[in-house]
């Protein structure tokens, strides 16, 4: 069961509300308001559901619609047909160009064209459920049966469809051989709905007819607007309709789809007004409670993620195995009196140890040398430790169930909430390493980096987000954050996030710093002005250092920015916390050994190659989106649609880099002072 939600409880003659959210397209990857639309306007359409900032910020606009629907004891299966069952929700008429309303309505209208033409899909919500296209019954008894699924399980319908109408070509369509027929956008104007029941197991009462809502089912079919209303004026009379509207939408829903089907069809644009019709069945389905949200929060190809996580699980073993015995020979030295181990590792003599060994015992005296701007170090080392204490708490919440995925905004909301109190994170490790940099606990610029670290990721990105706002305001798109969602964002930010960067700050600066166990030259030693290998240049070190990082994460990168933005659901939390881990380990891993080939080559500046080392992943992550954005998402189109990809892939990027650079910087920390610490190279 997804947790944070209670069943209710319902009666035959109880009402249910069905409620909309904002359209949405994977060609254009902006949500609109479903009322921007000529469509049936409720009494309370305004009051809507109360949304949580979270979900304000993903975009999403929940009201009330104009659907009610009265339950009625449920059939076993299936069984349309009955002619009394449609019924009309209203008309919207045909718009006046004489009147500033029919404008403003004929507007609506041109809108209903250009959104079906962009393949918007219409969401709508009945007890926390979204409705779908697929029998439910069947993929749930498919995953009972199989425990996977081989179809993505999608949420809403189209709004309408595209056909070629040949009608306009002439008897011989000579008229469309250069251009072809042209393209009618049909309105789903007649929608068949499916609520799956099943009898309530916590009832208190005992009533035989109480039931729960285990799912949300629509069959849409466009059906001209005077033949609707011929059928339901003549449904149980003595004279049969024009049409058998119910017959047809199933029909046609089955893909047995003929030429002549388009003179029925609703276009969006036509002489006539809109009628809306509708239909409600209530089947009783095995489908406990309890369970009603398997079939959406499957995971899809379960196969490729254990792949996934088995792969860079054996990578980063073997960057272990390869870190340790650089380990080993470098403090060889210090354990020799261990000589069946030189036997066992097949290590070679001290003097060929000594020969390789030379240039980093040389830069003793420089390799702790506080580095070229040491205050953006240690801002950045801060940010980056808040972020990814951010993201494993919020993978581990995920992963473990303890927020459900069905939440609307709830990923959001948690994901701001342990932002926010994590901040103490960032505070603690920037100032942490500058007073060891500085070796001095009174160093006052500890506040200064406090801040620092908890505005160096979090203001980029909000003037990222405020500019894309404009573009997105400026396109009426409900994605858009509102103006007053976006001062929250930010005063929460400065009353929380920064008093808590502060908290943590002031503690590490308590602290005495570490003792290095070297001493610092007076004079800085030369370094040599040429590498002795092309590979242990310092950027040929940063980008090979980052190509294996982006690897093991590459798949789980592939669903997530199908999830972003393709609208496909991603629910495999747990898989993208290992690799998310085992990632980690790797970028560490190969900043370490980029570290120790640097100063092998007597280079001491290895303070802000070891954050580049982690952090190039980042730039891998930016252009694999570009890549994704030219060839997966073909059907992207216009200029807001591709600036909004744009602005959430640099935003993403920049928060690998800051993550990733911090967690490499702090393994090759650890590994520089180990090795001096061992062998008293001074």
């Amino acid at each position: 069961a997804a947790p944070g939600g209670f069943p209710h409880e319902y009666r035959v003659g109880d009402e249910l509300r069905v409620r909309v959210n904002s359209i949405v397209s994977m060609e254009t990857g902006l949500p609109y308001d479903y009322y921007s639309l000529p469509v049936c306007h409720p009494d309370d359409r305004r009051e809507g559901v109360r949304e949580s900032l979270g979900e304000w910020l993903i975009g999403g606009r929940i009201r009330n619609s104009a659907y009610n629907f009265t339950i009625a004891p449920p059939r076993r299966t299936l069984e349309p047909g009955y002619q009394h069952d449609v019924r009309i929700l209203c008309t919207v008429p045909k718009p006046d160009p004489d009147r500033k309303a029919g404008q403003g309505l004929a507007k609506k209208y041109r809108g209903l064209d250009k959104r079906i033409r962009r393949d918007y899909h219409v969401s709508m919500i009945l007890d926390d459920l979204p409705v779908t296209t697929y029998d439910l019954q069947r993929v749930y008894e498919n995953y009972r049966l199989w425990g996977q699924s081989t179809q993505r399980l999608t949420r809403g319908f189209d709004l309408g469809f595209t056909i070629a109408d040949d009608r306009q070509c002439g008897p011989k369509g000579s008229k469309c051989e250069k251009s072809g027929p042209p393209v009618v956008a049909m309105v789903n104007n007649v929608l068949l709905f499916n609520v799956l029941v099943h009898p309530a197991q916590l009832s208190d009462n005992g009533a035989a007819e109480t039931y729960n809502v285990v799912g949300f089912e629509v069959l849409p079919c466009s059906v001209r607007s005077d033949l609707v209303e011929d059928y339901v004026r003549k449904a149980g009379g003595d004279s049969s309709p024009a049409l058998d509207v119910v017959s047809f939408c199933n029909r046609t829903a089955a893909g047995d789809l003929l030429q002549a089907d388009i003179n029925v069809m609703q276009p969006a644009i036509s002489d006539r007004g809109l009628t809306y019709a509708y239909a409600v069945y209530f089947t009783e389905s095995t489908i406990p409670w309890g369970e009603r949200w398997e079939p959406f929060l499957r995971i899809m190809q379960p196969d490729i993620h254990w792949f996934s996580s088995v792969n860079s699980i054996l990578a980063a073993l073997s960057l272990s195995i390869l870190v340790a015995v650089i380990l080993l020979r470098t403090v060889w030295v210090d354990i020799r009196r261990y000589r069946n181990m030189h036997r066992l590792l097949d290590l070679p003599d001290r003097d060929q140890v000594g020969s390789e060994d030379t240039g980093w015992k040389l830069v003793s005296g420089d390799v702790f040398r506080r580095p070229a701007k040491w205050w953006w170090l240690s801002t950045v080392v801060g940010a980056g430790a808040h972020l990814a204490a951010t993201a494993f708490v919020m993978l581990f919440i995920m992963g473990t169930g303890l927020v459900s995925p069905a939440a609307r905004g709830g990923f959001m909301s948690s994901s701001l909430i342990a932002y926010f109190l994590l901040s103490c994170v960032g505070g603690y490790s920037g100032t942490r390493i500058l007073v060891n940099m500085n070796q001095d606990a009174a160093s006052p610029g500890w506040r200064s980096v406090s801040i620092g670290s908890s505005a160096l990721f979090f203001l980029p990105a909000f003037l990222l987000l405020v500019l894309l706002n404009m573009v997105l305001w400026k396109t009426g798109s409900t994605g858009g954050v509102p103006a007053w969602a976006m001062v929250v964002l930010f005063v929460l930010w400065l009353g929380a996030t920064v008093p808590l960067a502060l908290l943590g700050g002031f503690f590490a600066s308590k602290r005495l710093p570490v003792k290095y166990p070297t001493s610092i030259n007076v004079i800085p030693r030369e370094i040599p002005a040429s590498y002795t290998s092309w590979f242990r240049h310092p950027v040929a070190l940063a980008l090979l250092s980052g190509l294996l990082p982006f690897a093991i994460m590459y798949i789980e990168w592939q669903f997530i920015f199908g999830s972003l933005f393709e609208y496909h659901a991603y629910y495999a939390y747990g898989f993208l916390l290992v690799s998310g881990i085992m990632c980690g380990i790797v970028a560490i891993e190969m900043s370490v050994v980029g570290t120790y080939l640097m100063l092998c080559a007597e280079d001491y500046h290895w303070w802000w190659r070891s954050v580049l080392c982690g952090g190039s992943s980042a730039f891998y992550l930016f252009f694999f989106g570009v890549y994704y954005l030219v060839h997966e998402l073909t059907g992207l189109s216009g200029g807001a649609s591709v600036f909004l990809f744009l602005v959430y892939n640099l935003i993403i990027s920049m928060a690998v880099f800051v993550t990733f650079g911090s967690l490499s910087f702090g393994g090759s920390y650890l590994f520089v002072r180990s090795i001096y610490h061992a062998i008293k190279a001074d």
